[in-house]
């Protein structure tokens, strides 16, 4: 991979790490202090012309969660107005066997989280601390124009 925007822990030394539509599972190398490409999971476009909002540009890729064979993505929108208000969280199957998923991901689910009320509402990351039970996600968000703030809220997907 040319460029790292996220990376999520898979199990043991494994994590994804990604940009865009490309994910690179690796092992870290502790004594190395490296990482060490073993597979890699893309995103097909088909997938992210899903994702795409009416009157927003193209999705904006943020953070990404892997849980259960699945992974989790952050998607936020600009509208016409050049202001973020509206975001996906995608779930993603992976290919593959755990921790060495390879090949293209599947769409199992999309979330909405729109807050058109404000000025900025933008998901930047999704976590959870018990393996996808209960998730939090962590916001960037206006609403004055004199007040930005980052937020964490506890959500429920499904």
């Amino acid at each position: 991979l040319n460029t790292i925007s996220c990376i999520a822990y898979i199990a043991n030394n494994y994590f994804f790490l990604g940009s865009g539509q490309k994910y690179a599972v690796c092992s870290l190398d502790e004594n190395n202090k490296k990482f060490q490409e073993v597979s890699r999971v893309t995103i097909p476009d088909e997938l992210i012309d899903q994702l795409k909002r009416s009157g927003c540009g193209d999705p904006i890729s943020q953070g990404i969660y892997y849980a259960k064979n699945k992974l989790y993505k952050v998607y936020s929108h600009k509208d016409s107005s050049n202001r973020i208000l509206r975001n996906d969280i995608a779930v993603y199957a992976l290919p593959g066997t755990s921790p060495k998923f390879n090949g293209k991901v599947s769409l199992s689910a999309i979330y909405a989280c729109d807050r058109v009320e404000k000025e900025l509402f933008e998901i930047e990351s999704i976590s959870s601390p018990d393996n996808g039970s209960t998730f939090y996600m962590a916001t960037n968000q206006m609403e004055n124009s004199t007040t930005q703030k980052d937020c964490i809220y506890k959500i429920k997907l499904g």
